[in-house]
């Protein structure tokens, strides 16, 4: 299709792209969209197919003519990228021309011109990427770390003992609260899902500050009425900032007795003995430490290589890889017990940091992606079929379904694919890197 394109550069990720389309062309487009509408037309008194083109412009014209309009953008858009080797990024915004004059006549039409502005895919000139200097923590498990441990097994196996002398820091109370709100009027009410039952353990920070202290000091069967203020930042902001008052009644309160650190304790929690409930916990520990050591190693180098090579990133990107961010931050919330209402809260007041980290992320997979094409790293099907492997164990899951699961989807099966590219690519720049190893 003959046309003519003047492209623009507002930014060094848009391109404005004002195309002319002759009336030649407009006229045989049309004319053929007649022809095809013809073929099909149906109105009485005539076979299907056989409507005069007079009556076809009659009764059919707006849907011709905006038919033809959109072939024509579609098409010149299509062949404008194409010719002039622009890779977009989303759809473009269609405008029209500010000369251009209104077509009443597609066959009288001189020409058609209109504007489509579109992001496009920013050219990367990566440097200053084989040498980076990191620093690696030190990966060290103290006598400390390991006693944490073997508390965290003593409390899971502990006992819990009815008492009858008033509750303190330690103790588990089980107990009924209602609570009342002081709304903007002055006057209490009853909001809904303020009242319930508890057992909960005193110390733990699972309750407000104010509402522990009033646990502590009271008895099995005892009754209380106390008053509070939620702090100005409470996750539920109806709530945030409000006077309240509860009442509770006390059903229990238990004592928790911890088991002496033996081999009979080691044997309940499955292992052989003290020395290897000990020695498995400090390997535990040197594992999480040291994959904490190397996500951060990572981290740190992958920043460093966005600083090293600032680039404009297009909007249209950010935008999707928000959309993202905010899914995986809703499901870790959902995962934390919050409400539908409360991640709404949250993803809104965390929205400069959703979009910082989405940018952040859309740069890093440019840098990545630009190092990857100059030092040719691919990902081969051996190497594929590897990260495969390892997904499906990491899932639990069997490695025909893992692959069924991306098999069955080409976007996601390609995402994967870009994942492994960008841990490769990661992988050799650290390799070059010069890493030094921080104290302890």
């Amino acid at each position: 299709m003959e046309i003519s394109v003047k492209i623009d550069q507002p930014s060094s990720v848009t391109r404005k792209l004002t195309i002319t389309i002759p009336g030649p062309t407009i006229k045989t487009r049309y004319g053929a969209k007649l022809v095809e509408v013809q073929r099909r037309a149906k109105l009485k008194g005539f076979r299907e197919g056989k409507v005069p083109l007079n009556l076809v412009k009659q009764y059919y014209q707006s849907d011709v003519r905006q038919a033809v309009f959109n072939s024509l953008i579609d098409d010149s858009i299509n062949q404008a990228f194409k010719e002039n080797k622009i890779r977009a990024v989303g759809q473009p915004v269609i405008e029209n021309s500010p000369d251009q004059a209104p077509i009443d006549d597609l066959e009288q039409a001189t020409e058609f011109k209109f504007v489509a502005t579109v992001e496009i895919f920013p050219e990367v000139e990566i440097k200053d990427y084989k040498n980076l200097t990191l620093t690696r923590d030190a990966v060290k498990v103290t006598d400390d770390d390991v006693q944490g441990v073997i508390k965290n097994i003593q409390n899971n196996f502990a006992q819990l003992s009815p008492v009858e002398r008033s509750a303190r820091l330690g103790d588990f109370v089980d107990f009924e609260f209602q609570g009342e709100v002081k709304n903007d009027q002055g006057e209490m009410e009853k909001p809904k899902n303020l009242g319930g039952r508890r057992f909960s353990e005193l110390g733990t920070k699972e309750l407000l500050d104010e509402f522990e202290a009033a646990l502590v000091g009271v008895k099995a069967s005892e009754d209380k009425v106390f008053e509070l203020k939620y702090p100005e930042g409470y996750p539920e902001k109806e709530l945030a900032g409000k006077d309240a008052q509860f009442s509770i009644k006390v059903h229990e309160v238990k004592e928790k007795s911890l088991p002496t650190v033996d081999d009979e304790l080691a044997k309940q929690a499955g292992y052989e003995s003290v020395e290897d409930m000990k020695k498995k916990a400090h390997d535990f520990l040197l594992k999480n430490k040291t994959e904490d050591a190397d996500r951060k190693l990572r981290s740190e180098g992958l920043q460093a290589l966005i600083d090293k090579n600032p680039v404009e990133v297009p909007q249209s990107l950010v935008s999707a890889q928000m959309q993202e961010v905010a899914r995986e931050y809703a499901t870790s919330l959902e995962r934390e017990g919050f409400t539908q209402k409360m991640i709404e809260e949250a993803l809104q007041s965390q929205k400069e940091f959703i979009q910082k980290r989405a940018e952040n992320q859309v740069k890093a997979g440019l840098v990545l992606h630009a190092i990857s094409k100059k030092e040719s790293i691919e990902v081969t099907d051996a190497i594929y079929d590897e990260e495969i492997k390892k997904f499906a164990v990491s899932m639990n899951q069997e490695e025909k379904q893992v692959r069924e699961f991306f098999d069955k989807n080409a976007s996601r099966k390609d995402n994967f694919r870009f994942h492994i590219l960008e841990e490769l690519t990661l992988n050799s720049v650290l390799q070059r890197a010069k890493i030094k190893e921080a104290k302890a």
